[in-house]
């Protein structure tokens, strides 16, 4: 498999069918995200960012909370979500929160919802300080993932092709 970031195509039948819109909100405090952003429904994904006033943002982690709403995923203690808080402290780190959806219009079930987040850590390992190595679910195959509303730092969209 080949990553090619940024990468606008012509899509067919097959691409459509493995071609994910992912719309972000944010950015959040953490507090934010556990009172009141952390409980749509519709949204799964989320990053962590650390945004600091006078160097550039970088994008520390990506998870998802397929089973529960993320601001409970939040609220129970998370090793890595912990980590950097410590490392980073709160004033500097921010959430962003994504929903998926298909280009056919279909919605995302859990097992989309791990693909796309081992996708996109897969498509960033080289710029993550945290879970790089979270990519087991994630099978390889064809994938266009691209990002929508307010796209966290350094998020690109990609696509995975077959070599040939």
């Amino acid at each position: 498999m080949k990553k090619i970031p940024n990468l606008e195509v012509l899509l067919d039948a097959r691409e459509m069918a493995n071609h994910y819109v992912v719309e972000w909100r944010g950015p959040f405090s953490f507090e934010e995200v556990l009172d009141e952003e952390g409980w749509e429904d519709t949204e799964c994904l989320y990053t962590i960012t650390h945004e600091p006033p006078i160097r550039d943002s970088k994008l520390l982690y990506i998870g998802s909370a397929t089973k529960r709403y993320i601001g409970t995923r939040l609220s129970y203690y998370h090793k890595n979500v912990e980590r950097i808080r410590e490392k980073y402290g709160d004033r500097s780190v921010f959430y962003y929160l994504g929903s998926i959806r298909l280009r056919t219009g279909k919605s995302w079930s859990r097992k989309r919802a791990l693909d796309v987040e081992a996708a996109i850590i897969f498509g960033h390992a080289d710029l993550l300080e945290f879970n790089k190595q979270n990519t087991e679910t994630y099978d390889r195959r064809l994938m266009v993932l691209t990002n929508i509303g307010d796209v966290p730092p350094d998020l690109m969209d990609f696509q995975m092709i077959e070599e040939s």
